[in-house]
């Protein structure tokens, strides 16, 4: 099970949103988006399971998974999101000038790609997308964001606007399913990890292409 893999933490928090509701939801989201081994879905699930009653009428459930759930959820995750962005923003310009010669690209490339992007529309669009997609680890994009510079006002924005429908979705789902919810834990968190694995296995891919050319030229 997913949860087993931070049994102690979860535990906690997991206590601390039966106890506290919306005070609890925005403390462990914004956790979940510091403390990267937190699977980014558990805590909105799981307070959907614990927090809205479970035969509660739809509209009635709504309300509660909006007010309780989605907002604190939202403005945890917009605060814990420039924790990794900073990482980004501090830390990848030495990360960068480090490995350029292992990579096709160099820091300078990184900035002029920063500030074409921060232009278009579509990227932050893009950016809200990644967001709300509930497999797409999140700390990923808030580290690329940062790494590019884009702006902290945009990417404050961005994240809260993508945050509302995947906290919803999430929310809903571990209310609907109740204690089944569990499953769906085990599910996501397997795509999560597979999908950081795909990353990382991406960039290490480029760098072994890019090594290749080197040796043969």
């Amino acid at each position: 099970m997913v949860l087993g893999q931070f049994d102690g933490l979860a535990a906690a928090i997991l206590a601390f949103i039966k106890a506290h509701g919306a005070l609890a939801v925005f403390i462990g989201v914004l956790l979940e988006e510091i403390i990267i081994p937190i699977p980014s879905f558990a805590i909105l699930m799981s307070a959907g399971f614990f927090i809205v009653p479970a035969g509660a009428p739809l509209a009635e459930a709504l309300q509660i998974i909006l007010l309780v759930i989605v907002i604190p959820a939202s403005i945890g995750a917009t605060i814990g999101a420039f924790f990794p962005y900073a990482i980004g923003y501090y830390g990848g310009r030495r990360i960068i000038t480090k490995i350029e010669r292992f990579v096709d690209f160099s820091w300078r490339d990184v900035e002029k790609a920063g500030d074409r992007l921060e232009k278009e529309r579509n990227m932050w669009i893009g950016l809200v997308v990644a967001r709300a997609i509930i497999i797409v680890p999140m700390s990923v994009v808030s580290v690329a964001a940062g790494t590019l510079r884009l702006s902290w006002r945009h990417f404050a924005i961005t994240t809260f606007i993508g945050s509302v429908p995947r906290a919803f979705l999430l929310a809903f789902l571990g209310w609907k399913f109740g204690a089944t919810y569990t499953t769906f834990l085990e599910g996501f968190g397997l795509v999560e990890q597979l999908m950081v694995l795909a990353i990382l296995s991406a960039g290490g891919y480029l760098m072994y292409r890019h090594l290749k050319r080197r040796v043969v030229g």
